[in-house]
């Protein structure tokens, strides 16, 4: 078993010395040399055992090794608020992102592991520095004030500044307490800075949606289209829908909030989805481009009612293929005409073909040719018309893309590009149009190629072509658009336009097949019924005005279907778009001037830390270093324990009989060292 490590107090090693001194007067000098080398035997074998028994040390007990420690942390404080200034710089911070329903938790986390990971750092810091610092007072040759003013500072920043403000009356040790205050001022810093070095910020973040749209009208996809006679068939059987659906176009010409239908431009329309703001989507501009018909010939017949009928055909070869390419020759009839008015003939071989009994010009200012009428239209009156121009349309589909509003559905109209709006156009000839054999470029959109099909299933208006006696037809609702876009007034002679620039006729048209593809689309279902009405012995029988008058309901045939007969429609093709939803949610966000402070707070910390213990303690007593010492504190006991093994400070202290602060540290104002040898010149911080 171990004895516990006693030593006698400094009076009693006094008093042996003495005693030792005394009695070598009385000796011979060979006897006292030999007593003494036994005598300095004995005590080298004293302090061997003593050694061998002095309570080892931690290396992390040590003062370099603190020291070390110290440095080490304090340079890593200054590292970690660089890195974080870089952070901002760069704002890193901002890829740290939470919902906002974990907004609360989130918060809770960050400003839980900042003040935790805060105040256990700093913690560490003062540990360290306190420690250095008082092991460092305690070898020092200074003021017992100053050892104690130092110790008594290091207690808290309240305790610093206090006995900061007492060297006013009794300057013990300025530099080591402003030391103290100086320090325990920047950790207290970093206490209010570190919690506030984050924090989360609510923000609108943008997240791409795909959504779906409505596209354009075809065919349904189960129709096989390289078969020629289903395809027939399918067009055949939706022509009753066509010609019933385009009664709406006179409501959808005068309506500017149709979704998916901007002038001559049928637009993807979205569905219902989270989005703000625009999104783009595809669209399709319908371009028409019209050119005249050279070597048109006129003749002039009677219609089976009796009345006067002009038959213009085209010229020999230009035939019109049907989307089968099956040829035919295309000739047209057509009544007296009003002037003024520009009206369509039927499918030619190019597309479509019209006649306008108003000359339209290009932006030459060429009419590109005419036909003349014999015998002329309302001859002999004031409505009298003896020349037409017939004009065949082409129509190419075009590629286009445009800003939607993801709520609304409404497009943005200067958004669409390109535009297929003309503000100009010269008059060429038909055959020169680059367009296939239906008169459209639709990328094999079938029902798109044979748009001229259902032009020609729009139906009449109310609008007759001529007002004079005999006058029997009507021009379509679509002519009758044309007639009041362009302004024309056929009725009031004296206020009609002379002319007629051919790219506005060109925009018009655009915006009439656009519209009619946008109601073939949106129509809802229909039902036949009565859809035959013939005489039951049918032969070709001219109807004449008797004739038909002669029918009765006996020699009728009603041919009904009922109401569970759904006329046949288009497929709406889809699409897709991406809309750009708004979410909010919480990111982390950095404070610059908690940074800023913090990194100001670690650079002084490290230094004041270097200039306290500044100082090298180790074991030995070297030159210019502090011998290392077991006691490094300055409680209670370390004090009775300084205490007794300096009995000098009992003559040196004066009695006092009032112990207040202020007479105490009057009486402290003697120099001593408690521990240890003091180097010279190590003593600065004491002053």
């Amino acid at each position: 078993m171990r004895r516990p490590h006693f030593r006698a107090p400094p009076s009693q090693e006094l008093y042996l010395l003495q005693a030792s001194s005394d009695i070598k007067d009385d000796i011979a000098p060979e006897t006292l040399i030999s007593s003494e080398t036994a005598f300095a035997t004995a005590l080298y074998r004293m302090s061997q055992e003593e050694l061998e028994e002095l309570p080892k040390r931690s290396v992390l007990q040590s003062s370099s090794s603190l020291r070390l420690l110290s440095v080490i942390l304090h340079s890593t404080l200054i590292v970690i608020h660089l890195v974080l200034l870089g952070v901002w710089a760069k704002e890193l911070q901002h890829n740290v992102v939470f919902s906002l329903e974990h907004q609360k938790l989130a918060s809770l986390f960050i400003t839980s592991i900042t003040t935790t990971f805060g105040t256990v750092y700093s913690a560490v810091l003062v540990f360290l520095t306190q420690t250095l610092s008082l092991r460092r007072s305690l070898h020092v040759d200074q003021m017992l004030t100053a050892t104690h003013d130092n110790a008594a500072a290091w207690s808290g920043i309240g305790s610093a500044v206090v006995y900061l403000w007492h060297q006013r009356t009794v300057r013990a040790s300025l530099v080591s307490v402003l030391f103290a205050v100086l320090y325990l001022g920047n950790i207290l810093g970093l206490h209010v800075t570190t919690p506030a070095l984050f924090s989360l910020e609510a923000f609108n973040s943008n997240r791409f949606v795909p959504v779906g749209t409505n596209s354009l009208v075809a065919l349904n996809s189960s129709i096989d289209l390289s078969d020629a006679a289903e395809v027939n068939t399918a067009l055949s059987s939706m022509d009753a829908y066509a010609s019933q659906s385009f009664y709406l176009l006179p409501s959808i010409f005068g309506s500017s909030t149709n979704l998916g239908l901007h002038q001559g431009t049928l637009y993807d329309e979205v569905d219902d989805n989270p989005g703000v703001g625009e999104m783009t989507v595809d669209a399709k501009g319908f371009a028409v481009s019209c050119g005249y018909v050279p070597g048109v010939q006129v003749q002039f017949g009677q219609d089976i009612l009796g009345g006067a009928e002009w038959t213009f055909k085209l010229p020999d070869g230009s035939v019109y293929y049907d989307v089968h390419g099956e040829p035919f020759v295309a000739d047209y009839r057509v009544g007296s005409t009003l002037p003024g008015v520009i009206s369509a003939l039927g499918r030619g071989p190019a597309g479509f073909t019209f006649y306008s009994t108003i000359p339209i010009l290009d932006s030459s200012g060429s009419n590109g040719s005419s036909v003349e009428l014999v015998p002329a239209w309302n001859a002999n009156t004031e409505y009298a018309i003896s020349e037409v121009q017939v004009f065949e349309c082409s129509m190419e589909l075009v590629d286009q893309t445009g800003l939607v509003d993801s709520q609304s559905h409404k497009i943005s109209p200067g958004s669409i590009i390109p535009s297929i709006r003309k503000t100009s156009s010269t008059w060429t000839a038909s055959g020169s149009v680059n367009v296939s054999a239906t008169g459209t470029n639709s990328k094999s959109n079938l029902f798109i190629d044979d748009w001229s099909r259902w032009y020609s299933a729009i139906p009449g208006s109310d609008f007759p072509r001529d007002k004079t006696p005999g006058g029997q037809t009507s021009v379509s609702i679509a002519d009758l658009y044309i007639i009041e876009t362009l302004n024309l007034h056929p009725a009031n002679i004296d206020d009609a336009p002379t002319s007629v620039n051919l790219h506005e006729l060109e925009n018009c048209l655009s915006t009439i097949v656009a519209s009619m593809f946008w109601s073939l689309g949106h129509s809802p279902p229909q039902y036949e019924y009565n859809t035959t009405l013939l005489p039951v012995n049918w032969t070709d029988v001219s109807l004449t005005t008797t004739a038909t008058q002669a029918l009765t309901t006996a020699d009728v045939a009603h041919t009904y279907v009922g109401l569970d007969n759904v006329v046949a429609r288009p497929q709406i093709l889809r699409g897709n778009a991406t809309a750009t939803q708004v979410i909010s949610q919480v990111r982390l966000e950095l404070s610059i001037i908690a940074v800023a402070v913090g990194l100001a707070a670690s650079i002084c910390l490290l230094v004041v830390s270097l200039s306290i213990s500044g100082c090298k303690i180790r074991e030995g007593s070297k030159s210019g270093e502090f011998e290392e010492t077991d006691i490094d504190g300055a409680g209670i006991l370390h004090v009775i324990w300084l205490y007794r093994n300096h009995p000098e400070l009992h003559a040196l202290l004066e009695q006092v009989d009032h112990p207040t602060n202020q007479t105490l540290r009057e009486a402290g104002m003697v120099r001593t060292r408690l521990v240890g040898r003091c180097p010279v010149g190590r003593d600065r911080l004491s002053r």
